[in-house]
């Protein structure tokens, strides 16, 4: 089961917040089975996201859906960073 990573930063946590949970169907459908979300105590902006998905290329399609979801959820583009983590 793969692991996505998500790192970045937000204008606004709370407003991030709710565009995230208010996604939780949509990462669902591609099979996501999890996730976390991470704050950095010094910044409550600076995000650590963790997704678990069933199945690989669903979650790359995934994340390619989710990056005009995150646009509008004061997810600063420049500084988001994805990685795809396989579990060992």
């Amino acid at each position: 089961m793969p692991t996505v990573m998500f790192q970045e930063h937000v204008g606004d946590y709370r407003a991030w917040r709710s565009v995230f949970d208010g996604n939780a169907g949509q990462r669902a459908e591609f099979g996501c089975t999890g996730s976390r979300v991470y704050r950095n105590a010094d910044n409550e902006n600076d995000l650590l996201i963790l997704a678990d998905f069933a199945d690989e290329a669903r979650a790359r399609e995934f994340v390619e859906v989710v990056r005009k979801v995150m646009e509008a959820a004061s997810v600063i583009m420049s500084t988001l960073s994805v990685k795809f983590l396989p579990t060992e």
